[in-house]
Protein backbone atom coordinates (compact mmCIF):
# COMPACT_ATOMS: atom_id res chain seq x y z
CA UNK A 1 0.00 0.00 0.00
CA UNK A 2 3.11 2.41 0.17
CA UNK A 3 2.38 3.92 3.82
CA UNK A 4 4.31 4.29 6.96
CA UNK A 5 2.73 2.71 9.84
CA UNK A 6 3.66 4.14 12.91
CA UNK A 7 5.77 2.40 15.21
CA UNK A 8 3.78 1.54 17.81
CA UNK A 9 1.12 -0.06 15.11
CA UNK A 10 3.37 -1.43 13.19
CA UNK A 11 4.95 -3.07 16.15
CA UNK A 12 1.46 -4.75 17.40
CA UNK A 13 0.81 -6.46 14.27
CA UNK A 14 4.32 -7.37 13.84
CA UNK A 15 3.90 -8.91 17.22
CA UNK A 16 0.40 -10.24 16.98
CA UNK A 17 -0.86 -9.79 13.04
CA UNK A 18 -4.24 -9.18 14.50
CA UNK A 19 -6.36 -10.24 17.97
CA UNK A 20 -9.57 -9.14 19.35
CA UNK A 21 -9.47 -7.95 22.77
CA UNK A 22 -11.83 -6.39 25.62
CA UNK A 23 -10.45 -3.39 27.29
CA UNK A 24 -13.22 -3.03 29.56
CA UNK A 25 -16.47 -2.24 27.71
CA UNK A 26 -14.53 -1.58 24.60
CA UNK A 27 -13.98 -4.57 22.28
CA UNK A 28 -10.89 -4.47 19.81
CA UNK A 29 -10.16 -6.45 16.95
CA UNK A 30 -6.70 -5.33 15.36
CA UNK A 31 -6.82 -6.83 11.93
CA UNK A 32 -4.61 -9.09 10.74
CA UNK A 33 -2.55 -7.52 7.61
CA UNK A 34 -4.43 -9.52 5.33
CA UNK A 35 -7.98 -7.76 6.54
CA UNK A 36 -6.28 -4.59 6.66
CA UNK A 37 -4.87 -4.18 3.04
CA UNK A 38 -8.89 -5.89 2.08
CA UNK A 39 -10.82 -3.60 4.23
CA UNK A 40 -8.82 -0.53 3.18
CA UNK A 41 -9.22 -1.51 -0.16
CA UNK A 42 -12.91 -0.93 0.32
CA UNK A 43 -12.99 2.72 1.80
CA UNK A 44 -13.84 5.35 -0.71
CA UNK A 45 -15.48 8.17 1.25
CA UNK A 46 -12.63 8.95 3.35
CA UNK A 47 -9.44 9.45 1.47
CA UNK A 48 -6.37 9.27 3.94
CA UNK A 49 -8.21 6.84 6.44
CA UNK A 50 -6.80 3.82 7.35
CA UNK A 51 -8.32 1.32 9.21
CA UNK A 52 -6.14 -0.86 11.49
CA UNK A 53 -9.08 -2.29 14.00
CA UNK A 54 -12.67 -3.05 14.18
CA UNK A 55 -14.94 -2.46 17.67
CA UNK A 56 -15.92 -5.81 15.73
CA UNK A 57 -19.42 -4.23 15.09
CA UNK A 58 -19.98 -0.96 12.63
CA UNK A 59 -16.94 1.00 13.92
CA UNK A 60 -13.73 1.25 11.98
CA UNK A 61 -11.04 2.29 14.20
CA UNK A 62 -8.02 3.74 12.08
CA UNK A 63 -5.06 6.73 11.30
CA UNK A 64 -6.22 9.92 9.61
CA UNK A 65 -3.11 10.04 7.35
CA UNK A 66 -3.97 13.88 6.24
CA UNK A 67 -2.28 14.79 9.37
CA UNK A 68 1.00 14.37 11.07
CA UNK A 69 1.26 12.66 13.66
CA UNK A 70 -1.55 10.15 12.33
CA UNK A 71 -4.73 10.85 15.36
CA UNK A 72 -6.69 7.59 15.49
CA UNK A 73 -10.69 8.23 14.62
CA UNK A 74 -13.74 6.14 14.53
CA UNK A 75 -15.84 6.00 11.57
CA UNK A 76 -19.28 3.96 10.76
CA UNK A 77 -18.79 1.52 8.16
CA UNK A 78 -21.63 2.99 6.01
CA UNK A 79 -20.04 6.55 6.92
CA UNK A 80 -20.61 8.97 3.33
CA UNK A 81 -17.62 11.28 4.70
CA UNK A 82 -15.01 12.64 7.11
CA UNK A 83 -17.86 15.13 8.69
CA UNK A 84 -19.34 11.54 10.84
CA UNK A 85 -16.15 11.14 11.60
CA UNK A 86 -15.28 10.46 15.86
CA UNK A 87 -11.86 12.20 17.36
CA UNK A 88 -10.25 9.40 19.52
CA UNK A 89 -6.47 10.10 20.58
CA UNK A 90 -3.83 12.23 19.47
CA UNK A 91 -1.88 8.91 18.34
CA UNK A 92 -1.96 5.16 18.25
CA UNK A 93 -0.03 4.92 21.64
CA UNK A 94 -2.46 7.39 23.05
CA UNK A 95 -4.81 5.18 21.73
CA UNK A 96 -3.60 1.85 23.01
CA UNK A 97 -2.83 3.44 26.58
CA UNK A 98 -6.51 4.20 27.22
CA UNK A 99 -7.78 0.88 26.47
CA UNK A 100 -5.30 -0.13 29.24
CA UNK A 101 -7.14 1.98 31.46
CA UNK A 102 -10.79 0.90 29.71
CA UNK A 103 -11.45 4.27 28.65
CA UNK A 104 -14.71 4.16 26.55
CA UNK A 105 -14.72 5.26 23.04
CA UNK A 106 -15.35 8.78 22.37
CA UNK A 107 -18.85 9.09 20.51
CA UNK A 108 -19.00 12.66 21.34
CA UNK A 109 -15.82 14.43 20.23
CA UNK A 110 -16.42 15.05 15.77
CA UNK A 111 -13.02 15.22 13.83
CA UNK A 112 -12.59 18.30 11.92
Amino acid sequence: MGIRLPVELRDSLLASNGSGEWFGEVFVELFDTKTLVAVNTEIEHHPGFLAFASDGSRELLGLDLRRQPPPVVMIDVTSPGWEEARWQAATYGEFMEQRRHHAPLRWDVRHS
